[in-house]
């Protein structure tokens, strides 16, 4: 339905940042993703700074960082999990991460930095 709406919103002009769309958590199924980098699943080792202190743990490219984080034992504050709210905002300090463009409801601002 998002996709319909989206393009009838588009018919009329109205620009992105007056659009609001409801996401409900993590994207599932990301590997089907189109724009997906990889065609297996990879794991990868993420360090982590809080405050002074360094973490490193591994993460799997199939799931999110939020949920990386968590599986890692760490706490990280969360409200929407898709990334939407920017409630769970870090910042990637080195490396890449993967964002499907069809769910990226970010702030301009958090797609920029």
């Amino acid at each position: 339905m998002y996709k319909y709406i989206d393009s009838e919103l588009k018919k009329l002009n109205i620009p992105d940042r007056r659009k609001r769309f409801e996401v409900f958590g993590e994207n599932k199924n990301i590997l089907e993703s189109d724009n997906y980098p990889f065609k297996d699943i990879k794991e990868f080792n993420i360090d982590c700074l809080i405050g002074s202190n360094k973490v490193s743990f591994k993460a799997k490219s199939n799931e999110s960082i939020l949920t990386s984080i968590e599986r890692a034992g760490l706490k990280l504050n969360n409200a929407c999990r898709s990334g939407e709210c920017g409630f769970c905002r870090t910042q990637v300090l080195k490396g890449n991460c993967f964002i499907p463009r069809d769910t990226d409801f970010r702030r301009y601002y958090d797609k920029e930095y």
